[in-house]
């Protein structure tokens, strides 16, 4: 069992340490992204690099300051306070989740099997107007924002997929800090139509009256989506979790359900499936542990069709692919399934 009350310190780094990849990083934020000073700075010693102006003395000092912190442990990510991601630079801090680069494996899939030609789905997506897209746990708002942004960059494209513009999405989250640092990063994209709200999911698997949660609001919500994307607390508590993840990122984002139980970190991922029966979503696409993702499987096929599971770049098994209403996906031809796979993976196979 994972001590999750009280996480140990990670140990500190000398300043040398610190990765190439990071300490750039550093550099080109306090920097401005100017290549010329970056590449100055790092192929001379800090200390003794020309320039006595103000400005320079302020720079190094900055740059001395992030990569202390960085030697402590703390997450580069809480130190420059923003992350890419998906191509998009968002707001990020302490106290909410740390987008990871699995869930933008699992948003090219989820853009794909609405967007693609190929699949049965476009006969629902391509043709409902006012589509609605209901992201849970939404976190800092990424997920969302990024899908929005995807669909306006559609409509620029002018290809059939302009009516995606139209699409409102919205994200609900349980945490105050979350729900306060998504609205942040909504004000970066203002003309995607993304809203957030506070909402928790409930845990427990509720008995259902007349179709509708206890929740009369989240009820509402959860039952006029048309598609679902989840990215939950799903690590197990007694799986391997880096001291740096457990004394930086929040708990409540990490581990799902009580700390007693042995739930294998399924307890709100089996909610979500169960929940999303009383939705009209035609499709729910959930992130989950890879040692979970089997048994997350045979549960949602007692509400899905067809249950898929897929797995990230990393080759790890990632997330669930559900539908309902759709043909089965496995009877493709040769055009059709390489039509289907994400253009990432499809670049991998050819290139490598």
């Amino acid at each position: 069992m994972i001590p999750i009350c009280k996480p140990p310190r990670p140990k500190k780094k000398a300043l040398e340490d610190i990765p190439f990849h990071e300490y750039k990083a550093i550099l080109s934020y306090v920097l401005d992204g100017d290549q010329n000073e970056i590449i100055k700075m790092y192929t001379s010693n800090i200390f003794s690099y020309d320039g006595d102006d103000k400005k320079t003395i302020e720079q190094k000092k900055k740059i001395l300051e992030y990569a202390k912190r960085r030697a402590t442990g703390e997450a580069l990510q809480y130190i420059l306070g923003e992350v890419n991601f998906f191509g998009y630079d968002y707001k990020t801090r302490k106290g909410v989740f740390i987008p990871r680069p699995e869930t933008e494996s699992m948003i090219d899939h989820f853009l794909h099997a609405i967007g693609s030609k190929y699949y049965n789905t476009k006969d629902y997506f391509w043709k409902k107007e006012h589509l609605k897209i209901l992201d849970l746990c939404t976190g800092s708002g990424v997920v969302a924002l990024t899908i929005g942004n995807e669909f306006l960059r559609w409509g620029k494209m002018g290809s059939h997929k302009g009516s995606f513009s139209t699409a409102s999405i919205i994200g609900i989250d349980k945490s105050d800090a979350a729900i306060e640092l998504a609205n942040e990063n909504k004000d970066l994209y203002k003309r995607v139509n993304v809203k957030f709200e506070k909402l928790a999911i409930p845990e427990e698997l509720q008995k259902i009256k007349n179709n509708t949660l206890e929740n009369e609001k989240l009820s509402k919500i959860i039952s006029e989506a048309d598609a679902i994307i989840a990215n939950p607390p799903y690590v197990p508590r007694d799986s391997f979790v880096t001291e740096e993840v457990l004394y930086n990122e929040p708990h409540d984002a990490l581990f799902s359900g009580n700390p007693d139980a042995d739930d294998n970190g399924m307890t709100l991922a089996k909610s979500i499936i169960y929940h999303s029966q009383f939705s009209r979503a035609r499709m729910l696409f959930m992130e989950c542990h890879d040692q979970n993702a089997d048994e997350l499987s045979k549960f949602a096929k007692k509400y899905f069709d067809g249950v898929y599971i897929r797995k990230d770049y990393g080759r790890r098994k990632r997330y669930l692919q559900c539908y309902r209403g759709f043909r089965n996906l496995r009877n493709l031809n040769l055009k059709e399934f390489l039509a289907q796979l994400p253009r990432q993976l499809l670049q991998k196979m050819l290139y490598k």
